[in-house]
């Protein structure tokens, strides 16, 4: 796989996804997770390659997705969110559990409002509907 990236100093990037698998538990804890069939110690060394852009293991992105998030539970920050939001010159904000089931949850509440409006509208057509019938 030959991964192109956008960004402008690949060592930065790079460096960013060397901090994050050390931020997520190093080599070791990393390549477990991403692969737990293998045993620990050769999970660690193909993390560990992958990292290195001198070998030709490399992280699918899938699995780079994976360590920032690995990161940032472990660490309350990705560092290759850092680079990634300033090359792409924006500010991305993560959110928690909590804040998700919050959003969610108004969500919800909006739905249920509409659904509450949209029931009335139906329950006024049919009370019509048997008033022109009562009248025939």
């Amino acid at each position: 796989m030959n991964n192109q990236r956008i960004f402008q100093d690949d060592k930065e990037w790079e460096a960013a996804l060397e901090a994050d698998v050390a931020a997520a538990g190093g080599p070791q804890v990393v390549g477990h997770i991403l692969w737990p069939h293998l045993d620990p110690i050769t999970a660690g060394k193909k993390a560990s390659n992958a990292a290195n852009p001198k070998q030709r293991q490399e992280f699918t992105p899938k699995e780079i997705r994976r360590i920032k998030s690995l990161a940032r539970a472990a660490a309350g920050r990705s560092q290759l969110h850092a680079v990634e939001s300033g090359e792409l010159d924006c500010e991305i904000k993560w959110t928690t559990l909590e804040e998700k089931i919050e959003l969610a949850n108004q969500g919800l509440a909006a739905a249920m409002e509409s659904m509450q409006g949209q029931l009335a509208q139906v329950q006024r057509w049919l009370a019509e509907i048997n008033k022109q019938r009562a009248n025939r």
